[in-house]
């Protein structure tokens, strides 16, 4: 067989409808987690020309892990079909589990990537197979197929040797010797903005954090990378940067933490999961990649040992769910009629040197209400106690509380400050009334005494 079609038709009442609305770097993140899940140790990302059309560029992600099958090498590519499902969600060496949830990553991936892809893949003992997925095909001429070859030697056939060619020239390890085993994601047909963001940002520079894709790289996927595992990036296969583990708290220092407990049904068995919630606070004087500021305060949620953040990769920000906001009333912790009911208040500068640390399992997903493409996460009436404990943890470090305030006078003057002016206006208008000297007295030490209450209130 030198090349079949494939029926690749969507896949009806797996998890949903297929979602978009990926940023490019959550897309590039999405695909690597894929190459993370084959078990290799070594995974590449880079720009390369295209080998049938040598003008273009293309951008190529592999790894050295276990392969595809050929039977399912197009079924990554139905729509909300996913060979993870049922008790098969584990990786094989079971660092992570409840994986292809939804079915949709790759598909989505590339529509925000590319126009098309090619995919290669080989399993130990078996021919390298390659598959074709087209959106536009698929989309618009509502043609659900794929194209699927097999790549051997000697058939002469142009687009069987393009791939071939693939395979030889990339999938080569540390020793040169040509992999036997292992996946490669060929991106083709890439608009002008993904090229452009590409070229200037696939490297790794954690300086420029911001600006570097790589680096974004090294802080999601910090814990497989401090593993063992080997990331490189870069816009020339000859000249990749590794990129390193970074972590958004490093220098900061843990204030609070708590282990919590739910019992949830995984894989039609009840099993008690846990998740783990970190308070961090930066010192003064302590610098992070990600500055100390109010846009990079929040939840950092570590989902499988990945980290996952919001489409402009910041962290999580979420409104804290009605049963949480009672049951802090009832708790008896104060608040005003224009209360902010944010589980983080990353509205405020005073806590932008604070940051939020989750780990948690996608055993989890639907109590954090995470979407498809695990951009949006929220809090729900089933986590109350995780919502109340950043709620009160993190006001409770308010670095700013109190801060050089040594008398309660002072504090009652700073609370007034900014109508200083009217207040002192408004005492002597009240004192005038008093004509008695003695009883004058009287009302200013009644006043001062107010005056260290109230201060002492609001210390």
């Amino acid at each position: 067989m030198f090349s079949e079609e494939r029926d690749i038709t969507p896949a009806p009442n797996f998890a949903g409808k297929k979602s978009s609305g990926h940023s490019l770097l959550s897309a590039l993140k999405d695909n690597l987690d894929n190459h993370f899940d084959s078990e290799s140790s070594v995974i590449k990302c880079f720009l390369a020309p295209d080998l049938q059309n040598p003008k273009q560029t293309v951008l190529i992600t592999l790894d050295f892990g276990t392969g595809i099958l050929p039977d399912k090498i197009h079924k990554m590519y139905v729509d909300n079909y996913s060979t993870k499902n049922g008790e098969n969600r584990w990786t094989a060496n079971k660092k992570r589990r409840n994986l292809g949830r939804f079915g949709n990553g790759i598909k989505n991936v590339v529509g925000r990537i590319a126009g098309s892809v090619l995919t290669i893949s080989k399993v130990e003992s078996h021919p390298i197979f390659a598959v074709e997925y087209d959106p536009a095909r698929c989309e618009i001429l509502q043609d659900y197929k794929a194209t699927v070859w097999e790549v051997v030697y000697g058939t002469e056939n142009p687009m069987v040797e393009t791939l071939r060619k693939y395979w030889l020239d990339y999938m080569v390890d540390d020793y040169g010797q040509v992999a036997s085993h292992g996946t490669i994601n060929i991106f083709r047909n890439l608009n002008s903005e993904v090229l452009t963001n590409l070229k200037s940002r696939l490297n790794y520079d954690a300086s420029k954090f911001t600006l570097s894709y790589g680096a974004s790289f090294g802080e999601t996927f910090a814990q497989f990378l401090n593993e063992g595992d080997r990331l490189y990036v870069g816009t020339d296969f000859k000249n990749l940067q590794e990129v390193l583990p970074l972590s958004p708290v490093a220098g900061a220092i843990e204030r609070f933490s708590k282990t919590f407990e739910f019992s949830n049904v995984v894989n039609s068995k009840f099993e008690t999961v846990q998740m783990k919630c970190s308070i961090y606070e930066f010192p003064d004087g302590v610098q992070s990649y990600r500055p100390t500021t109010v846009s990079h305060a929040g939840v950092y949620i570590m989902r499988n040992g990945r980290l996952h953040l919001n489409k402009k990769d910041r962290p999580i920000t979420t409104d804290l769910p009605d049963t949480a906001i009672e049951k802090l009333k009832s708790s008896g912790i104060a608040y005003k009629v224009n209360t902010s009911w944010d589980a983080f208040p990353s509205g405020h500068s005073r806590y932008a040197k604070i940051r939020v640390v989750v780990e948690m399992t996608s055993d989890l997903d639907e109590a954090f209400g995470v979407n498809n493409i695990k951009t949006e996460m929220s809090l729900t009436s089933v986590l109350d106690e995780v919502s109340a404990f950043i709620y009160t943890k993190t006001r409770a470090v308010d670095p700013f509380k109190g801060r050089m305030l040594s008398t309660p006078a002072q504090l009652f003057e700073r609370y007034v400050n900014n109508h200083k002016k009217h207040v002192d206006q408004s005492l002597r208008n009240a004192l005038s009334h008093i004509q008695d000297p003695e009883e004058l007295v009287k009302v200013k030490k009644a006043i001062s005494e107010f005056t260290r209450e109230l201060g002492e209130q609001i210390g």
